[in-house]
């Protein structure tokens, strides 16, 4: 029969034997007396040893090309010198213009009524002194801020991106924030004009913005219900002419606010508190302000 029909020179007759080398490997470090539970103890200890020793490579690597990129003089950007581990960075900067220049251009929006008043207000906060601004001093706006955080999930350091873009891919973006407005309490608001001023040869960083402090009366809430059932977290912001000026340190991290249907007014919001592990679990132990804070 196999002169019949031939062999092939070419086949294995032991399919899949180096497969087993591993679990070959696990069975003579067993004491051979219920070895199943064993084995896979052993093979759960080397794919966690392999894990490791993947990621450390990986670390290995990095290094290795940093090193190398050094060696060629290609700038690889000090982070204590680039500022990639301040809590606030500031970009792309436009020309630099007087405060009355500022509150004039933009003086048919409310949100700029008593501007310079408002920056006035923040540096004196700042220096702690009653030293007043003069109208020739410049701000320079930016239109984005690179905010870093600590995550109260895991510890690690998250970067939001916030602009304040009046033409961010052809449409205005101005996005939101969360806020510490004193020791206890917290607040949302959206970002309108980020600038800096320099003042007594420095630079102050700050922010225009239109906090979501205003109280709702829940008895004239018509979705007070629905809000309830879906656990959503409704807001409502100040007018227009309500906005406030604050140090971009009192920043916390960058916020998604969805504008609530069926709002007449378009000033209430609601919280998306599920876009990730660490604001869902911040809005179930911070403090919101209940009534307008003093900014």
């Amino acid at each position: 029969d196999v002169r019949d029909k031939g062999v092939s020179k070419n086949y294995n007759t032991k399919p899949n034997e180096s497969a087993h080398r591993p679990l070959k490997r696990f069975y003579k470090r067993t004491n051979f007396k219920n070895t199943d539970p064993q084995i896979l103890k052993l093979n759960e200890i080397s794919v966690a040893a392999t894990l490791i020793r993947e990621v450390i490579a990986e670390s290995d690597d990095a290094i290795l090309e940093r090193d190398l990129d050094l060696e060629k003089g290609e700038g690889v950007e000090d982070e204590s010198k680039s500022g990639s581990l301040q809590h606030t960075t500031v970009g792309s900067p436009l020309k630099s213009r007087q405060l009355s220049e500022v509150e004039a251009e933009h003086s048919d929006d409310g949100a700029f009524s008593e501007f310079r008043k408002k920056v006035n207000t923040a540096l004196i906060s700042f220096i702690s002194s009653d030293e007043s601004v003069a109208n020739e001093e410049k701000a320079t706006p930016y239109q984005y801020i690179k905010l870093s955080y600590e995550s109260v999930i895991n510890w690690q350091i998250t970067t939001d991106i916030l602009r304040t873009n009046e033409c961010f891919h052809n449409r205005p973006r101005y996005d939101f924030v969360l806020l510490q407005a004193s020791k206890k309490d917290f607040i949302f608001a959206q970002l309108l004009y980020t600038f800096g001023v320099t003042f007594n040869e420095c630079i102050y960083q700050m922010a225009l913005i239109l906090p979501m402090d205003k109280p709702i009366v829940q008895s004239k809430n018509l979705f007070h219900k629905l809000d309830i059932d879906l656990r959503f977290k409704r807001l409502r912001s100040r007018p227009r002419s309500g906005t406030a000026v604050i140090g971009l340190d009192s920043l916390i991290r960058g916020a998604v606010l969805i504008e609530a249907y069926g709002c007449k007014n378009n000033d209430e919001f609601i919280v998306m508190d599920v876009v990730d592990a660490d604001m869902w679990w911040r809005m179930k132990t911070i403090k919101l302000a209940r009534s307008q804070v003093l900014l």
